[in-house]
């Protein structure tokens, strides 16, 4: 998990037998799609059955997104779930610091073409923005037996986030 905005929200996700792991030392932006991809080679070499899930925001995915043609090309069991924000930026950011700021502002990427960009046959991409749009996304036969790549859409802020600006001094 890279650091950000998915790290507040991915804490209450229920997951069984699991090892989790994020990004915090540094807290530097963008590491997580190479560790995932380190991670599924590593349990693909060990003769591993699990599959990596990834937590990221599309601020984060976009400073290591060439490497999800290696991902792609290795054919690996991995799922990723991509916060994108519509406000084009970072969401972390604009929570904690001036939220008009241009420099929180990124390109918009246009997800439903990563896949096939990538060199995948095909473009599964699920988009959800509410609770019942993603427990039906994560209940259907694309999820649970997936495709080597999956992107999901959530563009709201974790109730920890909400909580930690509602609850921070005021400059």
């Amino acid at each position: 998990m890279d650091t950000g905005t998915s790290q507040f929200g991915i804490p209450d996700a229920v997951f069984p037998d699991v090892t989790f792991n994020i990004q915090g030392y540094f807290t530097s932006l963008g590491p997580s799609l190479l560790m995932m991809f380190g991670g599924a080679m590593a349990i693909r070499e060990m003769g591993g059955k699990r599959r990596v899930l990834l937590v990221v925001g599309d601020g984060a995915l976009q400073l290591g997104i060439q490497e999800l043609g290696t991902i792609i090309k290795e054919t690996l069991d991995v799922i990723m779930r991509v916060h994108y924000t519509r406000s084009f930026g970072y969401t972390i950011e604009r929570a904690l610091l001036k939220p008009s700021r241009a420099y929180h502002e990124i390109p918009s990427y246009n997800y439903k073409h990563m896949l096939p960009c990538f060199g995948h046959e095909s473009s599964n991409l699920t988009r959800v923005g509410t609770k019942a749009e993603f427990e039906a996304a994560v209940a259907s036969k694309s999820y649970t037996s997936p495709t080597p790549i999956q992107l999901m859409d959530h563009m709201d802020l974790p109730w920890r986030i909400k909580e930690m600006v509602k609850n921070r001094p005021r400059a």
